[in-house]
């Protein structure tokens, strides 16, 4: 795995994430060099560690719809809500004309990783401001609660039954 950096004179801060192909707790990283550089250059707080990678299916955020036929098709959103480039509400099925695409983009105004985020500190007892119940009670016992972000997180996850 290469990752390339340009050196000049100046400070630069790099960051770069990549997989290793085998588990080890013993690793030797190499910075190897090439070309006309200074006869001295420095790294500095060279860190390595472990991260946890989020997988994001891009289909989950947008969708582009393209009719790349002669005539009119119609594609079915399969129950889902979506907003146009526009910011208008699309469910149902859209009609796209000969060689006509849509891009459609998900609804934001469902439940997100903020709200799961505020049940959390609530239900731990830190005030948070901007929330109300009827916004939070996800689960319907007029609490808000641990119960409420699992139900959040669930959802944004697409795991949720």
């Amino acid at each position: 795995m290469d990752r390339y950096f340009s050196l000049d004179t100046s400070r630069k801060n790099h960051s770069f994430v990549f997989q290793s192909p085998v588990t080890t707790s013993v690793s030797r990283p190499f910075f190897i060099t090439q070309g006309n550089l200074p006869a001295n250059y420095w790294l500095d707080n060279v860190t390595i560690k472990p991260v946890t990678a989020i997988a994001n299916d891009p289909k989950e955020r947008s969708v582009l719809f393209i009719n790349t036929d002669r005539t009119t098709q119609t594609f079915d959103l399969g129950g889902k809500k979506y907003l146009d480039l526009n910011s208008q509400e699309v469910t149902g099925i859209i009609t796209l004309a000969s060689f006509e695409s849509k891009i459609l983009t998900a609804d934001p105004s469902g439940p997100s990783l903020a709200h799961a985020i505020a049940a959390l500190q609530i239900s731990a007892g830190i005030s948070v401001s901007g929330y109300s119940l009827d916004d939070m009670d996800f689960n319907a016992d007029m609490s808000i609660g641990i119960e409420d972000a699992i139900i959040v997180l669930q959802e944004l996850a697409g795991v949720r039954d």
